[in-house]
């Protein structure tokens, strides 16, 4: 039986507290601004700065396109392309874009990289908008509607204390930011029978395809290794459909396996469902691979075409 724990992080995406089902803390972490741990734990977490996954043996953090050295506040290798270049996504009015080896141009507190090529302003979410800012444009409201299903579906496990003041205080954030219909969608979560009137809510939404998400449909579903390729400079990331912590256990390559791409907060609620069902550590250590299907039929219950790319059918 695996153990449901949450992660709760801070502005740009790092790991800084860890809560089990009932909401007590089991793990607490702080990072210096270039990602180096302060005082560290001894912890099964192999998620930390920025949200990336930490090799426990070199302490380096893998971004997909490269490794970096928090220890160091730098990439262990320089910064490609696609197609040769002398220096890699410049910005020739930008000096310190020209460091190939340079994190986020030294400013880590409000940048991130979401695959080791691409520099995003943590400040900003998919609307244009801060998270907890007002939603005021039209675009900004259809943005959140559009997405209302897909969160409240993945998240639908996280319920519990934590689920509730998640989705409370979501609710509430979305009823004074002028969303109503998020806002109900998301006290859903949080009255009991939550998953039977998630159910029904769900009938209404977007089409179960790729069309759901912002950009996924315009890249189809592709091998990591050429979906990496063709999303580059597009801010988007190539979401596993099965994650790489898996690929030893299905006895293939994480370069080869099938990926998607998704806007980072699409990609994080993907991530976050797979936790819940399959924590990291123990849970990956233990995991069969007859329990990894069973993990992707839930996650993708929604997604027949992500089920059908996998070679399965859901229950």
């Amino acid at each position: 039986m695996f153990l449901t724990s949450y992660y709760h992080g801070d502005q740009i995406g790092s790991s800084r507290l860890m809560t089990d089902g009932t909401g007590h803390p089991i793990w607490q972490g702080t990072f210096l601004p270039y990602g180096e741990e302060y005082q560290p734990q001894i912890t099964v977490n192999n998620y930390k700065f920025s949200g990336k996954e930490r090799d426990a043996e070199s302490g380096l953090d893998y971004f997909g396109a490269r490794y970096y050295g928090s220890s160091m506040g730098r990439w262990l290798s320089p910064d490609w392309g696609e197609k040769p270049m002398a220096i890699p996504y410049a910005q020739y009015d930008d000096p310190q874009s020209l460091n190939l080896y340079g994190y986020v141009r030294n400013n880590p507190i409000t940048r991130i990289d979401a695959d080791g090529h691409e520099i995003l302003n943590a400040n900003n979410n998919d609307r244009g908008n801060t998270k907890w800012v007002p939603c005021d444009s039209q675009q900004c409201r259809d943005t959140d509607a559009r997405f209302a299903d897909f969160f409240f579906t993945s998240f639908a496990m996280v319920t519990g204390r934590i689920g509730t003041l998640y989705f409370g205080a979501q609710a509430i954030h979305d009823w004074n930011s002028g969303n109503k219909k998020t806002a109900a969608l998301g006290m859903l979560a949080v009255i009991p029978g939550e998953r039977i009137l998630g159910q029904a809510a769900k009938i209404g939404m977007a089409a179960k395809s790729l069309s759901r998400f912002e950009k996924a449909a315009e890249f189809g579903i592709k091998s990591y290794k050429e979906m990496t390729i063709a999303i580059k400079g597009t801010g988007l990331e190539a979401h596993h459909l099965i994650p790489q912590r898996f690929a030893d256990t299905l006895g293939v390559k994480a370069a080869d396996m099938a990926s998607i791409a998704l806007t980072n907060t699409e990609h994080q609620v993907f991530t976050n469902a797979w936790r819940a069902l399959i924590p990291y550590g123990e849970g990956t250590a233990q995991a069969t691979k007859q329990n990894v299907m069973d993990a992707a039929r839930q996650v993708y219950k929604d997604y027949p075409e992500v089920l059908q790319s996998l070679g399965l059918k859901g229950k």
